[in-house]
């Protein structure tokens, strides 16, 4: 092992069996600069946190801040350690995380963004809505072409009482990206809890309705894209899992419920669905089967399913098997993507 290896990795690594883990670990050992051996660890970080290893991913981040003065690569970290706060559930520990970040005044756009944004957001949770507002706003100031400071926008605004506001920043939100379904949602809600806006604003349903046809669109986009995609051509419900503390784990199938154990999950799923089980208790997980030969009327059950499960976190676990596995979110589900 070279001199040069940090040593805040050493520690639980290699992680996986994985060709591409093994390749920047040894990579690390023979950087050519400083610049080529924070790239690495950048990648490393990536690869982690793309395989869920948040544990791995923070040390590699937390392994950049020790290796770099630079301010704007300090408040990248800053992000991303916040994000995986987030995941976890720990939102005053992200919110710290942003606030660092922050204070060392970024200039790259989309860290700036996210920052701000991000921040907003715990601060909804924790009921600061007047100062998550005002971090949502700066986002908007940033890159107006995202829905995600719009939606959270909306979220202070309804903790506020400004109801009407709240209504067309969710507008907005899904104009900057309707295949992100998730501020139409909000606004159908609002309006169906207070149908004195509409009458007080007939617009609404105007722009309520065009934000349904954007987003009904965009999906159907999304369908004609996988569809065209070689491989897999249909992702399908299997069946619904929950881990409840003191309990056990409970699997629901064609509106069914059954006791199952430990060891059945691990048979007929994959490990990774029985850790995310225990990392997200209390909380019904989609487990999902991907198969070439289903067609696309299949993939649209899929997608009217989804919208009944509660999908607990921000990434999905793939295989490239049949073999099932556990939907949180992801790529192949652009419209799921959460904060």
């Amino acid at each position: 092992m070279g001199e040069n290896f940090c040593p805040t990795l050493i520690n639980g690594l290699p992680a996986t069996n994985k060709e591409s883990e093994r390749v920047l670990l040894e990579r690390l050992n023979t950087f050519s600069s400083e610049s080529d051996y924070v790239e690495t660890l950048w990648k490393l970080a990536r690869f982690y946190f793309g395989i869920q290893s948040l544990d791995h991913a923070a040390k590699a981040i937390k392994a950049i801040l020790e290796r770099t003065d630079d301010p704007e690569k300090h408040a990248c970290c800053y992000h991303w350690l916040g994000e995986m706060a987030e995941i976890r559930g720990q939102y005053d520990a992200a919110l710290e995380q942003y606030v660092k970040g922050l204070a060392l005044n970024p200039t790259e756009k989309l860290t700036a963004y996210f920052l701000n944004n991000n921040t907003g957001y715990c601060l909804n949770l924790q009921g600061k809505h007047a100062e998550a507002e005002r971090m949502c706003r700066v986002a908007i100031e940033i890159d107006s072409d995202k829905p995600n400071a719009f939606k959270n926008l909306g979220i202070s605004l309804v903790g506020q009482n400004d109801l009407l506001g709240a209504a067309w920043a969710w507008i907005e939100a899904t104009t900057a990206n309707a295949r992100d379904g998730r501020a139409l949602k909000l606004l159908q809600n609002l309006l169906s809890k207070h149908p004195g806006l509409i009458k007080q604003t007939p617009s609404l349903l105007r722009e309520l309705d065009s934000c349904q046809r954007a987003v009904k669109s965009s999906l159907q986009d999304l369908d004609d894209e996988r569809e065209k995609q070689p491989g897999i051509r249909a992702s399908f419900i299997i069946c619904e899992l929950k881990y409840t503390p003191g309990n056990g784990f409970t699997r629901r199938q064609n509106g069914v419920e059954s006791d199952t154990t430990q060891e059945e999950i691990r048979r007929l799923y994959t490990e990774e669905a029985l850790n995310m089980l225990g990392k997200n208790p209390n909380t019904w997980c989609g487990i999902v089967g991907k198969d070439s030969q289903r067609n696309v009327s299949a993939t649209k059950h899929f997608t009217k399913r989804l919208s009944n499960i509660r999908l607990p976190a921000k990434f999905a676990t793939w295989r490239r098997s049949l073999k099932p596995c556990l939907l949180v979110s992801g790529p192949f589900l652009k419209r799921l993507k959460q904060t």
